[in-house]
Formats: C-alpha cells, sequence, structure tokens
C-alpha cells in the first residue's frame, strides 16, 4: 500500500480527519458531483420502500453539534 492511499482526502485539505466544529473522527466521502462531503465513520444499512438494503454512512452534519456554524447562508 503506498503512502498516497493513507492520507486523508477532502477538498479542505486538512491533514487530520477531525471535525474542526465539534472535534469528532469523520471521514469523507466523494458526492457524484465530484465534492467531497464529510460522513460519521460508521456505515449502517438502510432499508428502501422497495424492500431493498442499501449501505451508506451518516453525513457529519446531521450529527454535528457545531453544524450551524458552517452552514452557508442564502443570498
Amino acid at each position: 500500500m503506498s503512502d498516497e492511499t493513507e492520507k486523508p482526502v477532502n477538498s479542505l485539505k486538512q491533514t487530520a480527519n477531525c471535525c474542526r466544529g465539534c472535534g469528532l473522527y469523520i471521514e469523507w466521502t466523494k458526492m457524484k458531483s465530484g465534492k467531497f462531503m464529510p460522513v460519521e465513520p460508521e456505515l449502517i444499512t438502510v432499508v428502501t420502500p422497495e424492500g431493498e438494503t442499501v449501505k451508506g454512512r451518516v453525513p457529519h452534519w446531521a450529527k454535528c453539534s457545531a453544524a450551524k456554524k458552517f452552514k452557508k447562508r442564502k443570498v
């Protein structure tokens, strides 16, 4: 495994994977848009209305105690 795969990947180029607001450990996932989103590290399973099971992660802003600090204002 190369050093490149060990480094955290995110749009903020931070060296640590901790939230700047609450200090909790976070991971980053790349969205279809190409942007990166902070997510909780735990993998969850959700059952869709069609009965399918989907695995994913909860966006960190949903649980972050400092989420309002990062919310962008609409113009």
